[in-house]
C-alpha cells in the first residue's frame, strides 16, 4: 500500500515524510529519488526509543515480529545506501535540524555561494 501511494505522488515541489518502511521498496525509492533529495534524519537507536514512545500505535512495519533495535539495524544500512544528504538530529531542536537541512540544501544547490 505504502510503495502504491508513493508511486502515484508527484513530488516536485513538495516535503514528505513518508514511513520508514519505504526502503524496503526499490520502487519507491527510484520514484523518490528521481525528482528528490532524500534526507536521513539520523537518531541513535535509543533516541529513537525515547521519541516513540507510542511505538505499538503507530503501525511500524515490522514491529510486531521484530524490536525496534532489530528494525533499526535492518533499516540503517538502507537509508544510508539511498540518502543524499544525512543530518545528524542527536540533541538538536526541530528549529535547529530545519536549518540544518535548509543550509545544507542551499549548500548544495549552490556550492560557491
Amino acid at each position: 500500500v505504502e510503495e502504491n501511494r508513493i508511486l502515484e505522488l508527484n513530488l516536485r515541489n513538495h516535503v514528505i515524510a513518508p514511513g520508514g518502511s519505504v526502503v524496503y521498496s526499490p520502487k519507491a525509492i527510484a520514484h523518490l529519488k528521481a525528482s528528490s533529495i532524500f534526507v536521513f534524519l539520523h537518531l541513535a537507536v535509543k533516541d529513537l526509543k525515547h521519541r516513540l514512545n507510542n511505538a505499538s500505535q503507530r503501525g511500524i512495519v515490522g514491529l510486531k515480529t521484530k524490536s525496534l533495535d532489530q528494525l533499526f539495524n535492518e533499516r540503517l544500512p538502507l537509508y544510508l545506501k539511498y540518502t543524499d544528504m544525512t543530518i545528524d538530529c542527536t540533541g538538536k531542536s526541530k528549529n535547529a535540524i530545519v536549518e540544518e537541512i535548509r543550509q545544507s540544501l542551499i549548500d548544495r544547490c549552490h556550492p560557491h555561494t
